[in-house]
């Protein structure tokens, strides 16, 4: 038994409320493991993660001190 999916994040502690929607419901395109470096990549966060940071930043929501660097708080993908 595998205790981890190899596309999974990891997710945030401190904001753990997650939607289990599916990713075909919400993304345009369909999804596959290969693009997976879109949600997380070898630092931690991938390119949309960090989209929607900069959307919540810009528009004054959160400060850039609120969100923990190395966790995905807006795409946590997690159980395949």
């Amino acid at each position: 038994m595998v205790d981890k999916w190899m596309v999974e994040t990891d997710l945030s502690v401190e904001f753990d409320f997650y939607t289990r929607a599916n990713v075909g419901e919400v993304f345009p395109d369909p999804v596959a493991p290969v693009s997976f470096s879109y949600f997380q990549n070898e630092n931690g966060l991938g390119g949309s993660e960090i989209g929607f940071r900069e959307a919540y930043y810009r528009i004054g929501v959160m400060d850039r001190t609120e969100l923990p660097a190395d966790q995905c708080v807006f795409l946590g993908v997690t159980n395949g």
